[in-house]
């Protein structure tokens, strides 16, 4: 495979960030997304994260408002020009609706991505502190624990190593990285009050839809 311009990555992504920039001028585009619970949410608002900064702070008047089987498709990767995959990545109308609504969900995006690209490169460490910080960010990328840990077992058959020892080095990795985070944040708040405000919220939805699938059927 030939490698990337650097001219089309310059143009690719110097496009992207021009077609953000200048659809943030318009700030009933932006009022609209960022209150559209499709795309944004009060976990992933940015505003929301402006007025716990405020909160923490402790400025007291706060001037924002608070809101009050199938066939099998085999692709040759060769072929796959990796600036294409960019750009249906960064002109997705999802990523810069996310982008306009001031989601801080981009952000765990871009650790998904990381967690995926360090995998894939069999940097067990890295990979697995990415995915702890997209679990740490959002919860929801808990799920990825188990592919991720898949890539370095099936890499690990190829180069003779005991795949039991594999897979428990990247459970206390992913363990140990997760534990680091959560203890950051209990020195930085002081409190382990975030643990329920933030997860056991998010299990709790979790459970509902579940508890709502069910007796639906």
């Amino acid at each position: 495979i030939e490698k990337p311009s650097n001219f089309i990555g310059a143009i690719l992504f110097g496009t992207a960030f021009a077609t953000r920039l200048i659809l943030f001028q318009f700030s009933n585009i932006t009022q609209i997304l960022g209150s559209r619970v499709e795309i944004v949410t009060p976990v992933t608002s940015f505003n929301r994260h402006l007025v716990l900064a405020y909160l923490l702070a402790n400025i007291t008047r706060i001037k924002q408002e608070l809101y009050k089987d199938y066939p099998r498709l085999d692709i040759e990767l060769d072929e796959i020009n990796p600036w294409i995959i960019s750009g249906l990545y960064l002109f997705n109308p999802l990523t810069i609706a996310s982008c306009l609504s001031q989601s801080t969900l981009i952000f765990t995006n871009l650790s998904i991505i990381l967690g995926t690209y360090y995998s894939l490169k069999n940097h067990k460490s890295y990979g697995m502190f990415w995915i702890a910080m997209a679990t740490y960010l959002s919860f929801y990328p808990l799920m990825l624990v188990i592919p991720t840990t898949f890539m370095f077992t099936n890499s690990a058959k190829f180069r003779g190593k005991n795949l039991k020892n594999e897979i428990f080095g990247c459970a206390g990795l992913y363990v140990g990285w997760l534990t680091g985070l959560l203890i950051l944040s209990y020195l930085f708040v002081n409190s382990w009050d975030f643990l329920s405000a933030t997860y056991g919220e998010a299990s709790l939805v979790c459970g509902f839809y579940a508890e709502w699938n069910n007796g639906s059927i």
